[in-house]
């Protein structure tokens, strides 16, 4: 039985997709009769450190002693977590939302190699000058010295795509994984029909990772306009964006969510995400499909899975390539090109895979799973 439910993140505060996950499923596993509580190490502000993290969460499994314990997004510097919790006997799954398994910045992305796997196995001291010096050199200490893989006590991880399995698989990852994309709450909007025919919509984290400064590039010379909505390390660079184009031009809504979230996104007619390094499930492309709307991504990680290797529901482009994306973009808005058709082509895709309705049995399949192994 899994009556009672102990879900982990980092922290509460809705940052970005595995924020939005966490949130949702602590409310559908509420709704469907659990009992759910909540840990966020992040959250905890006074005197934030190890045994002060480590009492808070052994007083709450004494209280609560959850049947299983689900993880997911936690820092580097918290994943001693795992260990302490499978120590005393609880069993655990985690949802890897991203790369965190595999690179200790946890977007395989380098700035001098650009997509890079040096670590595998790891030899954390190749992510020195990705990570700060502290952190690289503990990793590989405790990994290649002492053998502590912080990993080994996961009954079960969770992977949201079929291209971090495959990516587990490479590298020969001992956990017992499990693919299941996440759900979404939004398959029951009704799809957008009518649209602003000129407007490119991006939703994320301005951040260069992203692709953002290749986006603004590209769409300089495009006769049409740019909606963002999001917020991060590039905000100057998009305002000064906003400022040098023609009015209207280029629209920054800022960090939005919920219902103003919706209002945006509906206005446009295709979705961006020109991700520089590989994606893992990216909810901003899952949105635009709830409601009909094809993507524009590159061909690298899980936007590749989503978007389809044929350009099924969208356009897939190299990463880094202003030109490209600029040649996609155009393409996307042009008419006759079926525009539409790979909207609605996204929106079968949620409804088949992401509904709440497949997520939950096969979550509870894998709660069972580890529960039952001994």
């Amino acid at each position: 039985m899994t009556e009672r439910i102990l879900q982990i993140n980092e922290g509460s505060a809705l940052l970005g997709g595995t924020e939005q996950h966490f949130q949702d499923l602590c409310t559908l596993l509420t709704e469907q009769g659990h009992q759910v509580r909540t840990f966020c190490p992040g959250d905890i502000t006074v005197q934030p450190g190890r045994q002060e993290i480590g009492g808070a969460l052994t007083t709450l499994l004494r209280q609560f002693r959850p049947d299983i314990v689900h993880v997911h997004g936690l820092r580097t510097k918290h994943l001693w977590i795992l260990e302490h919790i499978g120590n005393q006997g609880y069993p655990t799954v985690q949802t890897w939302h991203d790369h965190a398994a595999f690179c200790l910045n946890q977007s395989l992305y380098s700035r001098k190699r650009g997509c890079c796997e040096r670590c595998r196995g790891g030899h954390y001291l190749s992510a020195i000058g990705c990570v700060d010096l502290l952190t690289a050199m503990s990793a590989y200490w405790r990994r290649k010295v002492l053998g502590v893989d912080p990993y080994r006590q996961l009954r079960r991880v969770i992977v949201p795509s079929r291209y971090l399995l495959d990516k587990a698989q490479e590298w020969g990852m001992p956990q017992k994984i499990r693919h299941i994309y996440n759900f979404t709450r939004n398959i029951t909007r009704l799809p957008v029909t009518s649209r602003q025919a000129d407007l490119i919509v991006y939703s994320g984290r301005l951040s260069r990772l992203k692709g953002l400064d290749v986006l603004l590039e590209a769409v300089r010379s495009m006769d049409c306009r740019l909606m963002i909505l999001g917020d991060g390390e590039l905000r100057n660079k998009v305002v000064q964006a906003v400022e040098t184009s023609a009015p209207g031009k280029i629209l920054w809504q800022g960090f939005c969510t919920g219902k103003e979230y919706w209002q945006y996104l509906e206005q446009a007619s295709v979705l961006v995400l020109p991700s520089i390094c590989p994606e893992n499930c990216p909810l901003t492309i899952v949105d635009a499909f709830s409601i009909g709307m094809p993507a524009v991504g590159t061909s690298i990680g899980g936007s590749r899975e989503l978007i389809g290797d044929r350009g099924e529901r969208g356009l897939l482009v190299p990463p880094a390539d202003a030109n490209a994306l600029r040649k996609a973009l155009t393409t996307m808005l042009s008419p006759g090109h079926g525009t539409r058709a790979k909207g609605e082509a996204g929106r079968r895709f949620v409804t088949d895979n992401m509904s709440w309705e497949h997520y939950y049995p096969a979550l509870l399949d894998c709660y069972r799973e580890a529960v039952n192994e001994r």
